[in-house]
């Protein structure tokens, strides 16, 4: 299916070229009144509009009764044409349309008719398309020849036909798979400078995203908004109003969807357009509205993304929410009665905290949809309930789901590898045999290079963590080979130097860090780690001062969230957390157990609840090492497990 996906069946192209006219057609070629008058009323145009072959290869090409022949019927009257009159430009502009079209027909035809054949398999496919899309490319460029030919013939006065002209040679030139981007945007602009034209826009907007250049997209959608007036195509408008809202300008976008609504309010562009500037505005009533609407018609396709943005959600009236969502789970009995209830329960883990309904209404979701997704949200919410074992098996069999999953489509691009999820409780837990083992398999997985950075960094701690400084060092010198961040590993390498004994070597490689500056680029707390390493206790106080007044001023940013938007206001409150923590370790480096203790309390009171705060991994950190004999260091995390376990312990909003 592969290819035939990407490159539409015979019939299915039939229809998509059912919606082209021709390029000029006998009756109306002119751009305003006085181009008008001068061309129409000339006795050359006269002779070509009237012309029996240019008639008829027009009539051929607009013939609603498609054949097989249609488009080379119509090629032999343009052909005709121009034997009689040599000097009709928009015969052989149409001639090039008729040359593309059956060269794209025959292409894919080829392809259908071998597909449904009994000798059909992706490699015959394969070989048939290779060889079908050079002869394809080559007919493409002949018709691109044909139309500058055509376009040297038009009138200088007919910018409307002109303007066609250029934007159709814009498409075939990027319908060739070796085109060349720099002339397919040329023929575009060249159209747009004759005049301001919705095709035009459109296929430049288009071209654009394609490459993966939302930016200048954006831009270009705002200039067609600016310059076409009166954009008749609510499908265009809906996209408008879309960059509008990415934009900011929501007022605006509100105007035009409102537009569009009240003429066709089943428009599902402009009312997924409409949602997202909801969810914008944090009117999340209305966006859940607007998603059940979507729902409703078939158009909830993407859950994965509704459900990441609803699991941001900060809603004070969320029992309303939920109910909603339930409504229309209860509605909907088909496909997305399965998404409603993986809706439901995201919205439970991540709002309410209600992790056993939660777990419910996720496992009812996984009947039907039994997706690598799902089952690691179900062993998130696991882990989220204290459940470990429970976790990890469902992170693991999320995995091997997705393994599957991307040999079974050769187009899946997704990288996401819960692999990574499952090492990460596993050290969260002090699970280090498993970390080491899994780790160990995520590289295998990947390769030793900079794809396997992760598995390094693990292993450093899983190594260090069990006391087998040997291998901890061999995998920070493979390390050191991959990584941009060579820093941070020569300081890791450096507390494994210390740990064998090798006090000389280790003060060598800190005082080797310390003479680069730039190691030290906002990131102050490292060069405290190294100072205090070296025992250079009172220039790391100093450093140690500096980043608490740094957490105090966040502090003070949180005691006026409302003036912050969804995502400032959550990264804020993860930074909050982890300069806690880390100034809760670096009070510990220094043999300051009251202060330490007091941060790390601080540190679980400010959690922010993207997952368990780490209670096990704190106990196994060696940040903490000066005070862990200490009663109330184990109380303290004790105390705070128990409270989220038990949930007491409420993520911070």
């Amino acid at each position: 299916m592969k290819y035939l996906k990407q490159y539409g069946l015979w019939v299915m192209l039939l229809v998509l070229i059912a919606f082209y006219a021709p390029l000029a057609t006998a009756q109306n070629n002119a751009t305003n009144e006085d181009s008008e008058s001068d061309i129409i009323n000339s006795e050359q145009y006269n002779k070509w509009k009237n012309s029996k072959n240019f008639v008829a290869g027009v009539k051929e090409f607009d013939n609603e009764d498609f054949e097989d022949d249609t488009y080379e019927k119509a090629l032999g009257f343009f052909q005709k044409e121009v034997k009689q009159h040599p000097a009709n430009g928009y015969a052989y502009c149409n001639m090039a349309l008729c040359q593309k079209y059956i060269a794209l027909i025959a292409l894919n035809k080829q392809l259908y008719e071998l597909y449904n054949s009994e000798s059909a398999n992706m490699e015959n496919i394969d070989e048939l398309f290779q060889k079908g899309k050079q002869q394809r490319d080559k007919e493409f460029l002949n018709a691109a020849t044909v139309l500058d030919k055509g376009i040297s013939l038009l009138p200088p006065k007919d910018k409307t036909s002109l303007c066609k002209a250029y934007t159709q040679k814009g498409i075939i030139l990027n319908e060739c798979f070796d085109s060349d981007s720099s002339k397919v945007v040329a023929c575009y602009l060249k159209a747009l400078e004759l005049m301001p034209s919705l095709e035009a826009y459109t296929n430049l907007i288009d071209f654009y995203n394609e490459k993966e250049d939302p930016i200048t997209a954006n831009y270009y959608t705002l200039e067609a908004y600016k310059n076409l007036k009166d954009i008749d195509d609510d499908d265009f408008m809906a996209t408008i109003a879309s960059t509008l809202a990415d934009n900011g300008e929501t007022d605006k976008a509100m105007e035009i969807i409102n537009t569009i609504l009240r003429k066709n309010p089943q428009n599902t562009d402009a009312i997924t357009t409409r949602s997202d500037i909801y969810y914008q505005q944090k009117n999340y009533n209305a966006y859940i509205d607007d998603i059940i609407t979507l729902s409703n018609a078939g158009k909830l396709n993407n859950t994965t993304s509704l459900l990441a943005q609803i699991a941001n959600m900060n809603e004070d009236n969320l029992d309303l929410v939920l109910q909603k969502v339930h409504n229309a789970q209860e509605l909907d009995k088909e496909e997305n009665h399965t998404n409603w209830q993986l809706v439901e329960g995201y919205l439970q883990m991540n709002e309410s905290h209600n992790y056993q309904k939660a777990l419910e209404s996720m496992k009812n979701g996984l009947k039907s949809t039994y997706t690598s997704f799902v089952l690691a949200r179900i062993g998130e919410c696991f882990y989220l309930m204290g459940k470990t074992d429970n976790a990890l098996q469902f992170i693991e069999d999320a995995q091997l789901l997705l393994n599957k999953e991307k040999a079974e489509d050769e187009e899946d691009d997704d990288d996401n590898d819960y692999l990574l999820d499952k090492i990460q409780i596993e050290m969260n837990c002090g699970l280090v045999e498993n970390v080491i083992n899994d780790a160990q398999i995520y590289r295998i997985l990947k390769g030793d290079g900079p794809q396997s950075e992760p598995a390094y960094t693990v292993l450093e701690w899983a190594y260090r963590t069990k006391g087998c400084y040997k291998d901890a060092l061999s995998i920070t010198d493979k390390w050191m080979e991959v990584t941009s961040d060579k820093a941070n590993v020569q300081y890791r390498r450096a507390n494994i130097l210390y740990a064998m004994g090798r006090t000389d070597e280790a003060q060598q490689e800190l005082k080797d860090l310390l003479a680069k500056e730039e190691n030290f680029d906002n990131n102050q707390e490292f060069k405290f780690n190294i100072l205090q390493r070296l025992s250079r206790n009172d220039e790391a106080r100093d450093i140690l001062e500096t980043l608490v007044a740094n957490t105090e001023k966040i502090e003070n940013m949180m005691t006026t969230p409302e003036s912050l938007n969804n995502e400032d206001l959550s990264e804020i409150m993860s930074l909050e957390a982890m300069s806690l923590y880390n100034i809760a370790c670096s009070y510990s480096l220094l043999g300051d157990t009251d202060k330490a203790i007091d941060y790390l309390k601080r540190h679980y009171e400010s959690y922010t609840g993207a997952m368990q705060p780490n209670f096990d991994y704190t106990i196994l950190d060696s940040d903490f090492d000066n005070i862990r004999q200490n009663p109330e260091f184990m109380q303290t995390i004790n105390h705070y497990k128990t409270m989220w376990l038990n949930g007491e312990l409420k993520p911070k909003k």
